[in-house]
């Protein structure tokens, strides 16, 4: 007769069973370290915001316009620029608050060509009185009329207005390229004016030295102004043109400037020859 101490089968039952514990374990701690963010990742970040910004723009904008057009039944928006004489239609809040700078840039340039040529042909009429100065007076009063007359408005729609339609819309690279050439010609046209060359129309420096020379300090005076305008409204589009590019070129289009350059050239030759 076997022992039941020694035997453990003698006293076991299927139907009883050692008391477990249910409760859940506890996992062993761990420490968490947040990802840090790279530059990179930063610059994606800012430049994702600065598209929504100039999309929530652009919606504000569609909506004063669809509101203008249900009230008055215009489609375009109505001029409110100048404010004394609305003329055209230019209102820097639909435009992107990060590139309103640019609008304005855009508009005090053209304003000051409107002073720096305006300066200019009043110098060239006082010309008459200093007939020696000069060996055509009638010349330099017939070029800078038509400088102020013709040339400064143009200027407003191609360069201006054009910059403050690019920055509310989303045109192409060749959008970009013209308003590019436009402020190129537009530096390189002012600073020559500023140099006051006999035939160019303009009573810039040389013209002014003439004149300090020829004992007319009055009128003098007046060419200093024209040099000092004419030097000034210069480097504000070399400003302009400077900062519109470094913006273009970290844009996708500014990105992509040579791909989208030749299909355009290419469509065009497609075009050209059918």
């Amino acid at each position: 007769m076997t022992d039941p101490e020694s035997n453990p089968l003698e006293n076991y039952s299927p139907f009883e069973h050692p008391e477990q514990d249910t409760r859940p374990k506890k996992l062993p701690s761990r420490s968490y370290t947040p990802t840090p963010v790279s530059e990179d990742d930063d610059e994606e970040i800012r430049a994702y915001e600065q598209r929504l910004n100039v999309l929530e723009s652009r919606l504000n904008a569609q909506e004063t316009q669809l509101a203008v057009a249900q009230e008055s039944g215009l489609i375009e928006p109505p001029a409110n620029w100048p404010k004394f004489y609305p003329l055209v239609h230019f209102d820097v809040e639909e435009v992107a608050p990060a590139l309103q700078s640019y609008a304005h840039q855009a508009m005090f340039s053209w304003c000051m060509m409107v002073i720096s040529f305006t300066l200019n042909w009043l110098c060239c009429l006082t010309l008459l009185k200093a007939g020696d100065v000069s060996t055509s007076p009638g010349s330099k009063i017939a070029l800078s009329s038509l400088y102020l007359f013709v040339i400064v408005p143009l200027a407003l729609d191609l360069a201006a207005l054009s910059i403050y339609r690019a920055l509310k819309d989303d045109p192409s690279s060749f959008t970009y390229l013209k308003i590019f050439a436009t402020l190129g010609f537009a530096m390189a046209f002012e600073g020559t004016l500023s140099l006051g060359l006999d035939s160019s129309g303009s009573c810039g420096l040389i013209t002014m030295l003439t004149l300090y020379e020829k004992g007319y300090w009055i009128i003098g005076f007046i060419a200093i102004l024209v040099t000092a305008s004419f030097s000034y409204t210069t480097y504000l589009h070399y400003k302009l043109l400077v900062g519109l590019w470094k913006y273009y070129k970290g844009t996708e289009q500014g990105s992509s400037l040579e791909t989208d350059v030749k299909k355009s050239l290419a469509v065009m030759v497609v075009e050209a020859l059918k």
